[in-house]
């Protein structure tokens, strides 16, 4: 699994509303104990058996929200397909206009961020799952 891959998970991750209009957010020991278990087969969300989904996509999005401003914008421009802050063209030039930049600035920015995500993830279970697939 490749770090882009990771990302675009937790974009997806991050957009769906999971708590019922309850305000509980549904975890992994809840799916368990609900029947619902992670096997790693198919689906958006697939991570490896036995990883509870949700404490790693929300160690990244502490580490994303931890970026400076433009470049958390620009990750959330570039990994959003659905939700809020999905980009409805998805063509680089799109992504760049709606961070208000030029397309090399704006890749020059996703490789930083990328680079500033790994120094802030570093020894988390995320970083594991890069390292194993």
């Amino acid at each position: 699994m490749t770090l882009d891959d990771l990302l675009f998970k937790w974009a997806r991750w991050r957009s769906i509303c999971n708590d019922h209009g309850l305000g509980y957010s549904s975890n992994g020991l809840n799916c368990l104990m609900a029947g619902e278990v992670n096997t790693g087969s198919g689906g958006v969300m697939a991570l490896p058996y036995g990883v509870d989904s949700d404490s790693v996509f929300s160690d990244i999005d502490r580490a994303v929200m931890g970026l400076p401003a433009f470049h958390r914008e620009v990750l959330l421009a570039q990994y959003s397909i659905c939700g809020v802050e999905a980009v409805v063209d998805t063509t680089s030039k799109a992504k760049a206009a709606r961070c208000g930049c030029r397309v090399s600035t704006f890749y020059k920015y996703l490789e930083d961020a990328k680079r500033f995500l790994m120094n802030a993830l570093s020894g988390k279970k995320c970083l594991k799952l890069l390292n194993t697939c």
